[in-house]
Parts: structure tokens; sequence; C-alpha cells
């Protein structure tokens, strides 16, 4: 019997509410989508998952694909995308000891105030933002109230991809971009700061080995291929956190390309060559070549803040809250909203800001919020396009991709409130997926480099675009100026800290 050719690369996209599998052939078409809905566990700022979890969507997954016919010998590679800064907690035999802390938990509030006040220059150090969503000062909450676990901790591991890495093959991994955030790395020597960790008695050992995205972390053993299906000898490479895997699928090659993410959190993120000392509210991460970073303006409040506002005004149903806003007009009535639901990163660092909406009187109806709730979300991502680029062009072109890219009306708002053309490729909630499928590519021989990747593979997929309304630009130009003193004038009144 001839053995059939190797087709697909496997990639799997761990986002912070569901898991994407799917399988990508040689032409970049994607098939055999599965998504697997993943539980976080809140109490109070405890947001937590359970790594087991993961585990079990994955084989889930993979036995979907076996089941409806694929043939473990087509799959010639698996990669991944995953959320990060996440901390997970390993003992001797690989077993986590709780369940993973995400990375917009914030219960290391007073740890990540100690570690400021006795390394001041940890920003300068990691050449990023540093809060008590970093997993340092989670690893040092866990050391001070859980010092049974973090003693019989054996590895840390930062990123749901990196667990399922080391389920895999045994290696404990992270990539350069996920290790960018950590506040643990030096981002210009890609090594621990050692000097910050021995302050605090933490062991560099248990931390894993940084590997590059492109790298071929091992293969599918017996014992492995018994347990998942797949083919003895099927590559494993090490992947992309997602802020990487997201801005490949978004086309992000060379310098100065640029995209908005809207997932679950949210982004504006752009590649640069160029390390600029730590500037507040900016991401500067190692990307897919060493000349290159990633500069990203982030926001702790994207699809997550979209949701609520869908559960809230229209009874969980999206299509009648796409309705809503169509039956409303730019401006809703005056209504403004701050969406700072979740804390926010940028441009605001404060993991405890709180939303509002400004302007209720008893002409405001749901409609009115519905609109309202997506103006504030559009108006949060000016302000990261503004940081990153005070004095934009007019005619600027961004793409923009995630699960939020879903909604017309929030595409048409933020090219509104924005002034910007905005792009949004086909199946753009898939597309860090996709991303990360760009390195097993290359790797395979199936393209000849990421330029070809994103000519031959990326460029060709459909797009919708969204041109911006100039009618509705005077009266955002107005509404901005006013959503801008809205924080400033309302975060001493409330005192969560």
């Amino acid at each position: 019997m001839v053995e059939l050719p190797r087709h697909y690369v496997a990639t799997f996209d761990v986002g912070s509410s569901v898991m994407k599998g799917m399988l990508i052939d040689q032409t970049g078409a994607i098939s055999n989508l599965y998504d697997i809905e993943l539980h976080t566990y809140l109490n109070d700022q405890f947001v937590e998952q359970d790594p087991k979890e993961w585990w079990k969507a994955f084989l889930t997954i993979t036995n979907n694909w076996f089941v409806c016919g694929i043939k473990p010998s087509q799959i010639a590679a698996i990669t991944f995308s995953g959320h990060m800064q996440d901390l997970i907690t390993l003992d001797e035999n690989g077993v986590p000891l709780t369940n993973a802390i995400l990375y917009s938990d914030n219960r290391a509030y007073n740890q990540a105030k100690t570690i400021q006040e006795k390394f001041p220059e940890i920003t300068s150090l990691s050449g990023n933002p540093f809060d008590s969503t970093s997993p340092l000062a989670k690893w040092l909450w866990l050391k001070e109230h859980e010092p049974d676990v973090e003693s019989q901790t054996k590895t840390l591991l930062f990123g749901p991809k990196d667990y399922l890495i080391f389920r895999l093959t045994g290696q404990k991994v992270v990539d350069p971009t996920n290790a960018s955030t950590l506040s643990l790395m030096m981002l210009t020597e890609n090594n621990w700061i050692v000097s910050v960790l021995k302050a605090f008695d933490l062991d560099s050992i248990k931390l894993p080995n940084i590997r590059q995205s492109d790298e071929i972390i091992g293969e599918i053993s017996h014992t492995v291929s018994e347990l998942t299906g797949f083919a003895e000898g099927t590559l494993i490479f090490c992947g992309f956190g997602d802020a990487g895997s997201t801005s490949l699928g978004a086309g992000v090659i060379q310098e100065h390309d640029q995209y908005i993410y809207l997932g679950t959190t949210g982004w504006v993120a752009s590649a640069t060559s160029l390390y600029n000392d730590y500037k507040p509210g900016h991401f500067q991460l190692k990307y897919f070549q060493e000349d290159l970073f990633l500069d990203i303006a982030s926001s702790s409040n994207s699809g997550n803040v979209h949701s609520w506002a869908v559960q809230q005004f229209s009874q969980g149903d999206y299509r009648l809250f796409e309705k809503q806003i169509e039956q409303t007009e730019p401006g809703s009535n005056g209504l403004l909203f701050l969406p700072y639901l979740n804390g926010q990163r940028s441009p605001v660092p404060d993991p405890h800001a709180t939303g509002a909406f400004i302007g209720l009187t008893k002409k405001t109806t749901t409609k009115h919020m519905c609109r309202a709730v997506l103006e504030g979300l559009c108006f949060s991502f000016k302000q990261l396009i503004d940081l990153k680029s005070p004095h934009p062009p007019h005619s600027q072109i961004f793409y923009m991709i995630g699960g939020g890219t879903k909604s017309a009306s929030w595409c048409q708002v933020m090219a509104d409130v924005c002034h910007i053309m905005i792009k949004v490729p086909e199946n753009a909630q898939y597309l860090p997926a996709l991303g990360a499928a760009a390195s097993p590519f290359i790797k395979l021989g199936w393209e000849s480099s990421y330029e070809a990747f994103a000519e031959n593979i990326l460029s060709k997929r459909k797009s919708i675009t969204y041109y911006p309304n100039l009618a509705a630009q005077s009266i955002y130009e107005k509404s901005y100026e006013h959503f801008k003193k809205i924080y400033p004038a309302i975060n001493h009144l409330v005192d969560v800290h």
C-alpha cells in the first residue's frame, strides 16, 4: 500500500476562551476546523485555567480529525499559538500542581510593588511594562502565599502551547515573544535576569529554555503516537506566543507593517528594527527574526467588553446587538462609555481602573448604550494608535484581525472613529493559527521565506474593506476629546487598592 503524501500542518491556537485546531494544506487552505470551549475560573482578582483541560481539548480535536478520515501520515508537522504571561507550575513528574494563573490575573499587586521598589530598573532591563500581571510578580506571590506549592515546583511554564509541547515531547521551552513579556528576560540579550531572581530567592533552574519560534522541539514518539494518534516522527515546532503568531497572520513581515487585533483583549502593533528605551504603555517583543521587534500598545478591554455588553443589553444575541447599533446614529445621543471593565494597560497602566457611562439622560435607550460601548472601545483603540504615532497620516490602512472582526458594526465604527481604512481578511479569527504555520511551511520547503509565505498564502486571502464615514468624523472628533477626559476625572472616585 502506497503511503499518502504529507499534506498538512496541524495548527493549534489556544485562546483565553477557546482552543482552535485546524489543518492547513500546502496552498494555505484551512480545513477541519474544531473549536473547543475552555473554562476560566474567576474569583475576585484570581483568573485561572486548568492545564489538564488544554490537553483534553487537544486530544478531542485530534481525535475528531482521525475519526473524520484524516490519515496520521498526512500531517507533516504540529505547531502552536497561545496566550502568554501565564504561570504554570509542574512537579518533578511534570504534573500541574495548581491551576494556571492567567495573564489577566491581578492577585500579585503587592508583590509587584515590592519588586519595583527594590528594582526600579526592572522595566529598563526587560524593556517592557511591569505590573501585577507579570509572571515574575505572580511567582513571588506563589512563594509568599503558597510556599509548599512553590517549593514542590520543579518547572515553570508560561503559556498553554508550552504545556502542550511538554506533554508531547517532555521539553520545557518558551518562545522569545512570550519570554519578552515575563519581566524575567533581558530583551536585548535573550537571557534571564538572574540578579532579580536571586534577590527574591527565586530559583532560575525552574525556568524553561528560550527556543526560537521556528525551532523543531522534537518528534512524536511511539508512546505519544499511541496516545494521540499522530504518526511517529511528526515534527513539533516551538511556535509563537499569540502576539507573534497574530502579527505573522496579519502579514506583518517587514518594518512598519501594522495591524489592529480584536481578541478577548486587544492591541495595535507594528514591526520595527529599532529597540527603544522603555516607554509607558508599550510592549517591545522579540519577533521571528533577531533584528525585528514587535512594538505593541495593548488594551485589557476588547472582545471581553463586547461580550459583556451583548449579554447585558441584547440577551446574549449578537445579531440583535448589531441591529441595535444599526438603528442608532454616531455619537450615541451624547452618551460616552469608558470601557475599563478589566483594568487597563495602555494608555492607562492601571489594573484597578473601572468603567463608566457618562451622559445618561431620560432619553437614553438600550440602543444608545450598545453603540456607546463600541464607540468607547474604538476611542480606546484610537488612543493606542495615537500613542504609537502621535501625528499619523490621514490615509492609513490597517489590517484588523481577531474574533471581534465578525462584528461589521465594530469594524465600521473603528474606521469612522480612527479615520482609517480597515481591511479584514477572510476568516480573520483564524489568522493567528495561520501565522504559526509560517515556520513549518518554510522548514518543510513549502515556501522559501516569510516574505514568500506572506505573498503566496496571506495576501491571496479575500478581505472586506471598511472606509471611514466622513459625515461621522466631526461628531467623533468632539466625542473623542471628551472621552480622553473621563479617566482622569473619575479615577480617584473608586479606591479598590
